[in-house]
């Protein structure tokens, strides 16, 4: 897997995986190019992608405005397409600690914004 100089790179514990956590647009641009994903709205303060390479899985992770909100908005998109990808379900009505777990986990990884 690559590394970038202006972004966090982590691997997935459990499911496997790997996150690229860009803070900056500079950074969301670097891996944006490396990976050819396209480019996200013009407004947007975060996004994420998914992408398959072989048997890795690759979430890429922008954080634009720093906050702690969006950070929880699109780590949860990483925790529910890891749980897509691994077949896990998120059964309405249930406490899914799992999940909640996970996200917790992915947002501590992340770190300070």
């Amino acid at each position: 897997m690559k590394d970038f100089k202006r972004v966090k790179r982590f691997d997935i514990p459990i499911y496997c995986g790997v996150v690229y956590f860009c803070k900056t647009r500079v950074a969301w641009k670097e891996v944006r190019k490396h990976f050819k994903l396209p480019p996200p709205p013009a407004r947007a303060q975060g996004c994420t992608s998914s992408i398959e390479r072989g048997m890795d899985m690759i979430y890429v992770v922008y954080v634009g405005n720093g906050k702690y909100s969006t950070l929880a908005h699109e780590m949860t998109h990483v925790a529910l397409d890891v749980f897509n990808d691994v077949g896990i379900e998120i059964v309405k009505g249930e406490s899914n600690e799992y999940f909640t777990y996970f996200l917790e986990t992915l947002m501590n990884m992340a770190g300070r914004l």
